[in-house]
């Protein structure tokens, strides 16, 4: 269990800059092409994509106003459940939610698959591996998912090939399952880490792990200067490599999600929303995969 080893920080989902927004996703659906992917009629159609994360929000009217995961037949929601310890909250954190809408934003006729397997701040490679096992499941029994999302990583952890081991040397125990998950149809995308910014080259466990699509960061418009945890980017430029995504000659591909926009909504007011890193970026790249 990564969270166990002493210099390991934690694993967990990454949440950054709040500032005003408008419309989902504006600047990434262009930039992607989208928009003529899903008039191509690759707009998720008959199929699911899982997101492990902190949970979903379904009562966000994003996801066709759900009374229930499932109900009614316009929710984009078909499962929501808990494989960390329930903690009796749609999402303590919000990261999954909006993960999340940016699935549907992407490809609006997919439907979601969302399992949360965050324990506070932290996910253990044993949730994780649950929730994969109980996704080969739930596909064998007919539900066609094509993609999972793994918005996650250890911190300060750099490979820059192939991982056979975890961060403190023990055997990488997702590899087996990534190759099942291959074996079915089912992409498994994960984040090349935020700790570019520290100089380190490689990406993060367990984007390293084989079988996995590791994605970097790319900024989706022309924002002006920003200053991340890390480094400081004063001229940033839309579809210019992020400072703080990791990148090594592993990395599978960049995607543009930095400063992605979602109208997150809850038992309050409207809040317009915007998250950074290449946590979200993943989220582009799912949806484009597993509509082809």
């Amino acid at each position: 269990m990564v969270l166990a080893l002493p210099f390991v920080k934690g694993v967990s989902a990454l949440q950054q800059t709040i500032l005003q927004g408008t419309l989902p996703t504006k600047q990434s659906i262009p930039l992607i092409h989208a928009n003529q992917a899903a008039s191509l009629g690759y707009d998720g159609r008959g199929t699911y994509a899982a997101v492990l994360d902190t949970g979903v929000d379904w009562r966000d009217p994003w996801f066709g106003s759900c009374t229930a995961p499932g109900q009614p037949s316009t929710c984009k929601v078909a499962v929501a459940e808990d494989v960390a310890s329930d903690d009796h909250k749609l999402d303590d954190d919000g990261h999954g939610t909006n993960v999340s809408g940016i699935v549907v934003a992407v490809a609006p006729a997919a439907k979601l698959v969302t399992l949360d397997v965050f324990r506070g701040d932290g996910s253990s490679t044993a949730d994780q591996i649950k929730a994969l096992n109980m996704l080969i499941d739930l596909n064998r029994k007919g539900m066609n998912i094509r993609s999972v999302n793994m918005s996650l990583g250890a911190h300060l952890s750099y490979f820059s090939s192939t991982c056979k081991s975890d961060p403190g040397g023990g055997p990488n125990q997702l590899a087996g399952i990534f190759g099942e998950l291959r074996g079915l149809g089912i992409m498994p995308v994960l984040a090349a880490g935020n700790d570019g910014g520290l100089g380190a080259t490689g990406v993060a466990y367990p984007a390293c792990t084989d079988g996995a699509v590791r994605v970097g960061a790319v900024y989706d418009a022309n924002v002006g200067a920003q200053f991340w945890s890390g480094c400081i980017e004063l001229h940033p430029r839309r579809d210019g490599v992020t400072c703080f995504s990791q990148r090594a000659p592993n990395l599978s591909l960049f995607a543009p999600v930095d400063q992605i926009e979602r109208a997150l909504s809850g038992s309050g007011p409207v809040i317009r929303d915007r998250r950074s890193g290449t946590k979200h970026r993943l989220d582009v790249v799912r949806r484009s995969i597993r509509w082809a």
